[in-house]
């Protein structure tokens, strides 16, 4: 099997700040998920220790269930997964489904990628006592994917927006976003679309995307487009490992191979994505007020991918400057 991290590392930059003594990659990429996992985890305290003190930390019965509700579990190996959408999420929730028996492993993922009831057979938190769940955040192996935070705002606008018109028969969360922007910020064109009876086809561009999420809080957005740190809450629970995207499938051979599941159990598993080279064609043009409310948005997930995957520190400023 070719060494995914080897081929990947040409997309990082130069910018090395830790290394595993005797090897040729950062420690940050280390193929042993365990060596990196303790590395990550001594980088997320530095960061929550710098932005996130414990009167910043959500507290009461909203906030956990709100928590806990993205957190999938598989038993028979111990594993606790954080699902944030962007983040192979879709499918990873039917690989759960698949572990925890609830279809075959064999089967065609994207049969199941929008059945909701196949999602709720997932073993979740919410379902559990207290006292059980209190003993699984303890001991099972906890992991989350990751992602650069900026080729995961522009991955969800192509994915929800881009091209896609406002459906006037569907009153679902993105036709609401998609009509409270056009609204907004092209107020004429919004004007003829309900004088045309809602037939003209009119979708967000990706400037009036970054407007929206600059005028709202982190939880008034859909999960698609609020920040991990916001989802996951790697300040709340400590997490052993935080996967990347960039390095997929590469991260799921090896987590296969921690858990003895059989390598090639499953079809279509997550792969990496190509949106990352996409990134200056929408972030380069944006206007300078708009490259610093993309900024203002993600800096604090900026800080703690960079925690984390420090080699790719500073990567934003060619595409939205340092403000």
């Amino acid at each position: 099997m070719v060494n995914n991290y080897t081929t990947c590392i040409g997309h990082f930059t130069d910018n090395v700040q830790a290394r595993d003594v005797g090897s040729n990659l950062p420690i940050s990429l280390d193929a042993n998920i365990d060596k990196r996992g303790a590395f990550q985890k001594r980088q997320v305290r530095k960061y929550c220790e710098k932005y996130h003190s414990p009167d910043t930390i959500p507290q009461g019965d909203d906030f956990v269930r709100e928590a806990l509700k993205h957190l999938l579990i598989e038993r028979d190996r111990q594993i606790l997964f954080c699902i944030a959408p962007k983040l192979a999420s879709t499918n990873i929730r039917v690989m759960f489904a698949a572990l925890n028996g609830a279809i075959s492993p064999e089967a065609v993922f994207e049969k199941y990628t929008h059945d909701r009831n196949l999602y709720s057979s997932n073993y979740n938190m919410l379902k559990m006592s207290e006292k059980d769940r209190k003993k699984k955040l303890d001991g099972y192996f906890k992991f989350v994917m990751t992602r650069n935070p900026l080729e995961r705002i522009l991955s969800a606008y192509r994915n929800k927006f881009e091209n896609h018109p406002i459906d006037p028969k569907v009153s679902g969360v993105f036709d609401e976003a998609k009509i409270e922007m056009i609204k907004k910020y092209r107020p004429k064109v919004y004007s003829r679309w309900e004088e045309s009876g809602r037939t003209i086809k009119v979708f967000p561009t990706f400037n009036e995307f970054i407007r929206y999420l600059d005028s709202h809080s982190y939880y008034e957005l859909d999960t698609h487009f609020r920040p991990l740190q916001y989802i996951c809450h790697p300040c709340v629970f400590q997490y052993d490992f935080y996967a990347n995207l960039k390095l997929m499938p590469g991260e799921f051979d090896r987590l296969f191979e921690k858990f003895n599941i059989p390598q090639n159990s499953f079809r279509n598993q997550p792969a990496a994505h190509d949106t990352g080279s996409l990134m200056p064609k929408y972030f380069t043009k944006l206007s300078e007020a708009e490259k610093k409310m993309v900024y203002r948005f993600v800096h604090q997930e900026l800080e703690f991918y960079y925690h984390i995957y420090p080699e790719e520190r500073d990567m934003h400023i060619p595409l939205i400057g340092n403000f």
